[in-house]
């Protein structure tokens, strides 16, 4: 499936790469209901950005997420916090 990054700050129509991430996140309770859909909220940043026709590799996002406290205790690798069975 290709997703193209066509979004610019406040467009809505279209599917983007960044906003599945969100709403991945926000779907695993990464993300508040409140400070869903404002990225600004929990400080989300990208390492960089791309222009029609550029491709990106490796593009990392920082963000304030707020997770169960010792979600990782007995599970290392995140994947029961990721199935909502915390």
């Amino acid at each position: 499936m290709w997703v193209l990054i066509l979004k610019q700050h406040g467009q809505q129509s279209l599917l983007t790469i960044e906003g599945e991430l969100e709403r991945a996140i926000y779907e695993a309770g990464g993300i508040r209901q409140s400070n869903y859909g404002n990225l600004n909220k929990i400080s989300w940043a990208r390492s960089s950005r791309t222009d029609k026709g550029v491709h990106s590799l490796a593009t990392t996002i920082t963000m304030k997420m707020e997770i169960p406290e010792n979600a990782w205790k007995d599970d290392l690798y995140g994947m029961v916090l990721a199935k909502h069975e915390v």
